[in-house]
């Protein structure tokens, strides 16, 4: 699928959420819901969600943030095509272009072969939405590791979330990556290890992770995953 797609429905424009026509059935009798913390935690299969006109994401945003979104999609199909993806779990998430305290992040509930520019969800470093044309959201974690990284790391334009099986396999040994190839060697003082405590969604949880990776490039989730950095979605 293209990086932009979208579905009409009585004349209007909409991402296509699903993999299937089915993702857009009954659209204008479904509404949002929004947990306590002010996070949308329905997905496409729950009983209540809402899409908004995505057709003119593209005119309502700047060409940096535009550019920034294209880049931020092509990045997740990526990771995709390669076999790293945990469903709809783990996250990339990208500054937004001249609004430091804003972040792009996928929304909770698409397949990472599912994001397009215009279905990221837009959110400050407080975790309030800005801009949601799913209606879907984003998942509490995701946003707590996202911002603890943009927070603490002027230089991150980029953060890549995942639990791919070699990064679960190196995270599970005591000594973490071993500088045994070229490969391993290139990330030499580059690496940090933090030690998992489960899903934890709170202040404490973004300074130990602010704490943990300090200024490397990389942290070594142990038991859970990895979070890379980059001044760039590319790099």
């Amino acid at each position: 699928r293209p990086l932009e797609s979208y579905g009409t429905v009585g004349g209007r424009s909409y991402v296509v959420f699903g993999r299937t026509g089915s993702g857009l059935v009954n659209l204008s009798g479904l509404s949002a819901t929004t947990n306590t913390d002010g996070f949308m935690l329905s997905t496409p299969f729950a009983s209540g969600w809402s899409v908004s006109d995505a057709g003119d994401v593209r005119s309502r945003v700047s060409a940096a943030e535009w550019n920034a979104r294209v880049d931020l999609a092509a990045c997740y199909r990526l990771v995709a095509h390669y076999g790293w993806t945990d469903l709809i779990y783990t996250h990339i998430s990208a500054r937004v272009p001249g609004e430091p305290h804003h972040f792009l992040i996928n929304a909770f509930g698409l397949l990472w072969d599912e994001i397009t520019a215009s279905n990221l969800v837009k959110i400050d470093l407080e975790g309030r939405i800005l801009q949601d044309s799913t209606g879907l959201g984003v998942l509490p974690g995701g946003y707590n590791f996202h911002s603890a990284v943009y927070v603490a790391r002027a230089d991150a334009a980029c953060a890549v979330h995942t639990h791919s099986a070699a990064t679960l396999a190196v995270g599970a040994q005591k000594e973490g990556l071993l500088n045994l190839s070229q490969h391993a060697m290139r990330f030499h003082d580059r690496v940090a290890y933090y030690d998992y405590v489960g899903f934890v969604t709170g202040e404490e949880e973004r300074r130990h992770v602010r704490e943990a990776l300090g200024g490397k490039m990389v942290l070594v989730m142990r038991n859970h995953g990895l979070l890379v950095v980059g001044k760039s979605i590319h790099e």
